[in-house]
């Protein structure tokens, strides 16, 4: 009875350990997932909100609305850009969220206007000074990024 019950023990114990990694691992992409569409939603309404021709040109800056952690976990975000189809079309910006140098990861796309610039720059979730910036040209230019 005693190596059967150490057979099943040896065996319980690494799966259950196993099981709990992979859920809160499911967790804390969820909720980076989450923060992710979050920070799309606002540098999208930001975006369309300064858009506009009656707005002069200028800064907004929005600091962070989202969390500075999520399960104890600081992460970083960056952007880039990308055109739908040609040189004058929509422009995509892609936001990616990482915890720990990249094992759990977030990707989130909204679409922008043709006239949306992407200035490289890395959100870091724990920052007290991180930050949504956009900077609309005399042009009709709109620069974003986050600080």
């Amino acid at each position: 009875m005693l190596p059967v019950l150490l057979v099943i023990t040896a065996t319980f114990i690494p799966l259950t350990t196993f099981l709990a990694t992979s859920w809160a691992t499911q967790r804390i992409q969820t909720r980076l997932q989450d923060t992710s569409r979050q920070l799309a939603d606002t540098i999208g309404q930001l975006y369309f909100s300064v858009n506009q021709t009656q707005i002069a040109a200028g800064i907004v800056s929005q600091t962070s609305i989202v969390p500075t952690n999520i399960e104890n976990y600081m992460y970083t975000g960056t952007g880039s850009l990308t055109s739908a189809s040609g040189p004058n079309s929509v422009k995509i910006l892609v936001i990616n969220l990482s915890i720990q140098s990249g094992r759990i990861t977030a990707t989130t796309s909204i679409p922008l206007g043709v006239n949306v610039r992407w200035i490289n720059s890395v959100f870091v979730s724990n920052s007290p000074t991180a930050a949504i910036l956009l900077q609309k040209y005399s042009n009709g230019t709109i620069t974003i990024s986050f600080r």
